[in-house]
């Protein structure tokens, strides 16, 4: 899996690289969508069904490590497992999914 930054959007200072996100298991979880829950300070990930909450944070600001990816639910649009976007809703904590 590609790695992904996270930037300080006042500054424009790179304050973490996650290298990869990995399930409980240590087993590497695929990521396609992704939007930034703020009431919680972690990251949903959504790939074919499998929802994620992942926490980005980790160890800490400036360190280059791997997360945690903890599966929430298995999204499914009737029989076909599908996560093409997320949006999570701070308004009312509801999260979204196509």
């Amino acid at each position: 899996m590609g790695r992904f930054r996270a930037v300080d959007p006042f500054f424009s200072t790179l304050l973490k690289t996650v290298k990869d996100a990995l399930g409980p298991s240590g087993v590497l979880v695929t990521i396609g969508a992704i939007d930034w829950d703020v009431s919680r300070g972690k990251l949903w990930a959504g790939y074919n069904g499998n929802v994620y909450l992942i926490d980005i944070v980790g160890t800490g600001i400036g360190v280059d490590e791997d997360v945690v990816a903890t599966q929430q639910f298995l999204a499914a649009a009737g029989a076909v497992p599908l996560v093409d976007g997320l949006a999570w809703d701070s308004g009312d904590d509801t999260l979204y999914y196509i």
